[in-house]
C-alpha cells in the first residue's frame, strides 16, 4: 500500500521545502496540489480496508466512504484554490520574481516521482491513484515549462499565470468529481432505465419497475419486478432468478439485485 501514497508525500515534502527558496507562485500551487493529493490518496487507501466492514447499521458495508472522500477532496481543493489564486494575483500585481532554476529542478524531480504510481496500473490504482498521478504529472510538466521559459526569456509574469493554470486544472477536475459524487448520493441511475427495460424484455417479457443505483464506484445494485403465471413452481422461479442475475451482471455490471416475482393476475 505504501508504494502508492508514499510518492505523493515525498513530492509534497520536496515542494514544501523548495517553494520557500524558489519564491515561485507555481511552486506554491504545486505544493498545495501535492498536499491535497497526498491526503486524499492516503485516506482512500485506508478507507479501502474498511469498505467491506458490515454490521446491523451499515448492511452494505462502508462503501460510501469513497464518496465522502471525494467530496472532502472537492472542499479542500476549493479552499486551496482560493488561497493560491490570491497569492498568484499578488505576484502579478506586485511583479514579484521567483527563482526559475529551483522551480525547474523541483518540477523535474516531482514529475519523476509522480510517474511511480503510473508504472503499475492494477486493481488498486484504478480506484483513483492512477488518475491523480496523471493530473500531477501534467501540473509538474507545466512547472518545468514555466521555469525553462523564464530562464530563456526573463518573463517572470509567466510564473503566476502558470500557477493560475494549475489551479484551474485542479478546480475543473474537482467539479467533474463533485458532480459524479453528488449523483451517487442522490441515487441517480447510472443507466438509461427505459433502454435497459426494452432490452431485457426481449428475453424476460414480464420484467418491469426497474431501479438501478450505485452505492459507490464499484458497487451497483438494482431492484425489479417480474410477472409470472400463477402456476409456476418455486424451482422454476429460482432458475429464472439465477438467469436474471447473470444477465444483469454481464450486460450492466450490476453486483446485487433484488427481484420481486408477482402473478399476472396481481398486476392486472
Amino acid at each position: 500500500m505504501k508504494r502508492y501514497f508514499l510518492p505523493f508525500w515525498l513530492i509534497f515534502g520536496l515542494n514544501s521545502l523548495l517553494s520557500i527558496y524558489s519564491g515561485s507562485a507555481t511552486m506554491i500551487s504545486e505544493t498545495v496540489h501535492s498536499l491535497l493529493d497526498a491526503l486524499v490518496i492516503t485516506f482512500s487507501m485506508y478507507a479501502m480496508k474498511l469498505v467491506n466492514v458490515k454490521d446491523s447499521r451499515f448492511t452494505y458495508g462502508l462503501h460510501r466512504l469513497e464518496i465522502v472522500s471525494s467530496l472532502a477532496n472537492v472542499a479542500t481543493v476549493v479552499v486551496g484554490s482560493i488561497i493560491v489564486s490570491l497569492i498568484s494575483l499578488l505576484y502579478l500585481i506586485e511583479g514579484m520574481r521567483d527563482q526559475p532554476v529551483i522551480l525547474t529542478f523541483a518540477s523535474v524531480i516531482a514529475f519523476s516521482l509522480s510517474l511511480l504510481p503510473l508504472s503499475k496500473r492494477d486493481e488498486t490504482t484504478r480506484s483513483g491513484v492512477w488518475l491523480h498521478a496523471v493530473q500531477d504529472s501534467l501540473a509538474y510538466l507545466i512547472g518545468i515549462l514555466t521555469g525553462v521559459i523564464i530562464i530563456a526569456t526573463g518573463w517572470y509574469f509567466i510564473d503566476p499565470v502558470s500557477s493560475l493554470v494549475i489551479v484551474s486544472i485542479m478546480v475543473l477536475t474537482s467539479i467533474k468529481s463533485m458532480k459524479g459524487s453528488l449523483y451517487v448520493i442522490m441515487e441517480g441511475s447510472p443507466l438509461d432505465i427505459e433502454e435497459m427495460e426494452s432490452e431485457l424484455r426481449k428475453e424476460i417479457p414480464g420484467i418491469h419497475h426497474i431501479h438501478v443505483w450505485d452505492i459507490c464506484n464499484h458497487l451497483r445494485v438494482a431492484t425489479l419486478h417480474v410477472e409470472e403465471q400463477s402456476n409456476v413452481t418455486l424451482k422454476e422461479l429460482d432458475e429464472k432468478r439465477v438467469k436474471i442475475e447473470k444477465l444483469l451482471g454481464e450486460r450492466f455490471n450490476i453486483n446485487h439485485v433484488t427481484i420481486q416475482f408477482e402473478s399476472e393476475a396481481e398486476r392486472s
